[in-house]
């Protein structure tokens, strides 16, 4: 936030960066709104399903196994889309990265956590979109328990998806976006 200048600024989330994304609109009085997509961000116990999210794979099985968690119509792992993942966790020292900083999920799930009282000084508008069917991140544990929390806050649940809605439901992310910013953003 400090290496943008002047204006309001809208921001966006997926998943853990999503809780990111919350934080500023906390403190920074240029945020005018945030949205979000499979929002984490909540204290909840590790699941099977986050924990295989999380464990760095040996090859492009293993990862496509992974993503099936991940993507509730497996139909939409495709091929390509598991060779370019594979293509970025294998370059460099990607995966030692990955490994080294999901050594300790427990602590993730800390880290990422935003207090009630954050929450709640939170006055802008939020729109939080979820999949109903996410079982890494579960819905009721993640976004619609901070959408309680977030006094100006749409919390949208789409059926048919799990934690990566803009894989599964393509059309119905940017329509959301839309309106959450409508009227927001001057043309």
């Amino acid at each position: 936030m400090q290496r943008i200048n002047g204006g309001k600024v809208y921001v966006s989330g997926h998943s853990m960066s999503a809780a990111v994304a919350l934080r500023p609109a906390a403190t920074d009085a240029r945020v005018a709104a945030v949205f979000t997509t499979a929002a984490a961000g909540t204290t909840f116990e590790l699941n099977d399903h986050l924990r295989r999210l999380w464990t760095i794979v040996a090859n492009t099985e293993e990862l496509k196994a992974g993503l099936s968690r991940l993507i509730r119509d497996t139909s939409a792992i495709s091929d390509e889309r598991v060779e370019s993942r594979w293509k970025t966790l294998s370059a460099g020292d990607y995966g030692d990265y990955f490994k080294q900083k999901l050594s300790f999920p427990e602590k993730l799930i800390l880290d990422w956590t935003i207090e009630d009282a954050e929450l709640a000084s939170i006055i802008v508008p939020c729109t939080l979109l979820h999949g109903k069917n996410d079982q890494a991140c579960p819905l009721e544990a993640t976004s619609a328990a901070r959408a309680q929390k977030i006094s100006h806050c749409n919390l949208i649940c789409i059926d048919a998806c799990g934690h990566a809605p803009s894989v599964e439901q393509t059309a119905k992310v940017p329509a959301a976006l839309r309106m959450a910013f409508d009227g927001l953003i001057n043309d």
